[in-house]
C-alpha cells in the first residue's frame, strides 16, 4: 500500500520540527555558561523579559554619608540614628588606638550588603567620625535600601548581646549578621533613619568628597561644628590615609576601588612639598597636634589651602574621573562582545545571523549608554522569536510543497 505525499510530508515536518528545538535549546546552551540545564532544554536563572519593554535602568555611583545627631540638641536628637551610631563603634571600632583595622568584619558586612541589597559594589568607609558608603548599583530607592540593612544588623546584635562582648576591639566577623537572618523592623525605623543620610550622586563631587577626605579637609559628621582647618604635617590628620588604605585593602568592586585609589594619590599630594610648594610657609607654625603648635594666620592658611586644592586635589579629581570613564567604556564593550558573540551562537544560517543583528540593535545601544540588561533575558528572547521564525518557515515549507504536488 502507497503512502499518500501528503502524510510523508507531515512526517517530515513534524521530524524536521522537533530536531530543530532539540538543536536550538542545546545552541543555548553552549553559548551561555549561566543557566542551569536538564536535558537539552534550558531554564534561566533570570527571568525572560521583553527588551523592548523592559525599563532602561543605568548603574551609577552613590555615597551615603550618616549625619549624627548629638543629645544635647532635642531639635535635631533621633534614637534610631544614635543606635546606629553605637553599633558601628562597637562593630567596626571608635576610633581608639588611632583605630585598629577590623578587615575581616568589613568584608563581612560588605559582602552581606551584596548579598541583601543587589548592588553592584559597596564598600563601608568607618572611622571615629564617620560612617558612608560607596555604592555602584541601579536602585533609585538606595537609601531605603542601606537604611532597613543596616537596622536588621543592629537589630541582631541586640539580640545577641554576647557577640557584643566579645567583639569590643577585635576584628569579629561573626559579630555581622548574615544574609540569612531575619528581623522584625517598622517602617517607621527604616523612614527615620533615611532622613538622615546625606546623599551624593553627583560624581564629581563624590570624588572631591572622597579626596576631602584623604586631605583631612572634609567636614566630620560626628562633629558637625567643629572647624577643619588644613593641617598637612598632623599625624592625627594624616592617619585618614592609613583608615583609607586599609578600606581599600577589602574593597572588591572596580568602580570604587579607582575612587579611593584617587583619593589616596590626592591625600599624599596635598602633603608634599615638591607638588604643593606653599606648605613651607606652615612649617613654622608646628603640626597642630600639641601644645607647642600655633595657629597660623589666616591669610597664610587660605593661601597654603587654596593651594592645595589646586594643585593636589583638583589634578586627582580630574585623573580618577578620567579613569572612571575609561573603566565604564571598557565594561560596556566587553558586555556588548559578549552580547553578540553569544547571541552569533544562536544562529543557525546566514539569514538567522541577519536577523539577531537586527534585533540587537537596542540592546546594544542601551549598553553603550551604560543602562541595566540582562544579557540572559536579552538570548532568551531571541531564541524564543528564532524558534517562532523557524516555526513559520517549517509550515510555509510545508504548504508551498502540497500546493507544488
Amino acid at each position: 500500500m502507497k503512502s499518500h505525499p501528503s502524510l510523508v510530508l507531515a512526517y517530515l515536518f513534524i521530524v524536521q520540527f522537533c530536531i530543530l528545538i532539540l538543536v536550538d535549546g542545546f545552541s543555548l546552551t553552549a553559548s551561555n555558561g549561566n543557566c542551569r540545564t536538564t536535558g537539552p532544554t534550558t531554564r534561566f536563572e533570570t527571568v525572560t523579559t521583553s527588551t523592548s519593554t523592559t525599563a532602561s535602568k543605568t548603574s551609577k555611583l552613590h555615597l551615603l554619608s550618616l549625619q549624627y545627631t548629638p543629645p544635647n540638641d532635642p531639635g535635631t536628637f533621633s534614637e534610631v540614628v544614635t543606635t546606629v551610631w553605637r553599633w558601628k563603634d562597637t562593630v567596626l571600632g571608635n576610633g581608639q588606638d588611632f583605630f585598629v583595622p577590623k578587615p575581616k568584619t568589613l568584608t563581612a558586612l560588605q559582602d552581606c550588603l551584596l548579598a541583601k541589597t543587589s548592588v553592584d559594589e559597596v564598600v563601608v568607609i568607618s572611622n571615629c567620625a564617620r560612617l558612608e558608603l560607596l555604592i555602584f548599583c541601579c536602585n533609585e530607592n538606595i537609601v531605603d535600601i542601606i537604611s532597613r540593612e543596616l537596622l536588621r544588623q543592629v537589630q541582631y546584635h541586640q539580640e545577641h548581646p554576647h557577640t557584643l562582648q566579645l567583639g569590643l576591639g577585635w576584628d569579629m566577623p561573626t559579630c555581622i549578621a548574615t544574609a540569612h537572618h531575619q528581623s522584625t523592623l517598622r517602617d517607621s525605623q527604616v523612614n527615620e533613619l533615611s532622613r538622615y543620610w546625606t546623599h551624593y550622586t553627583d560624581l564629581a563631587d563624590i570624588t572631591r568628597h572622597l579626596c576631602l577626605i584623604a586631605s583631612g579637609m572634609a567636614n566630620r559628621p560626628r562633629r558637625p561644628i567643629r572647624p577643619v582647618p588644613f593641617q598637612p604635617f598632623s599625624s592625627r590628620d594624616a592617619h585618614v590615609l592609613l583608615q583609607l588604605k586599609r578600606t581599600l585593602d577589602v574593597c572588591r568592586g572596580r568602580q570604587t576601588s579607582i575612587l579611593l585609589k584617587g583619593a589616596l594619590e590626592a591625600g599624599k599630594a596635598v602633603r608634599n612639598d615638591r607638588i604643593v610648594s606653599e606648605l613651607q610657609l606652615l612649617q613654622q607654625y608646628g603640626t597642630g597636634d600639641n601644645k607647642y603648635s600655633v595657629d597660623p594666620p589666616s591669610h597664610v592658611l587660605e593661601l597654603v589651602t587654596q593651594a592645595a586644592m589646586k594643585k593636589g586635589i583638583q589634578p586627582a579629581i580630574e585623573v580618577t574621573l578620567e579613569r572612571l570613564s575609561m573603566a565604564l567604556d571598557e565594561e560596556r564593550t566587553q558586555r556588548i562582545v559578549q552580547l553578540r558573540r553569544q547571541a552569533d551562537n544562536l544562529a543557525l544560517n546566514a539569514d538567522e545571523s541577519a536577523f539577531i543583528q537586527k534585533r540587537l540593535h537596542e540592546p546594544t545601544m542601551r549598553l553603550r549608554e551604560g543602562s541595566s540588561l540582562q544579557i540572559d533575558s536579552v538570548l532568551a528572547e531571541l531564541q524564543s522569536d528564532l524558534k517562532r521564525l523557524r516555526g513559520r518557515r517549517l509550515q510555509q515549507a510545508y504548504s508551498d510543497q502540497r500546493m507544488t504536488d
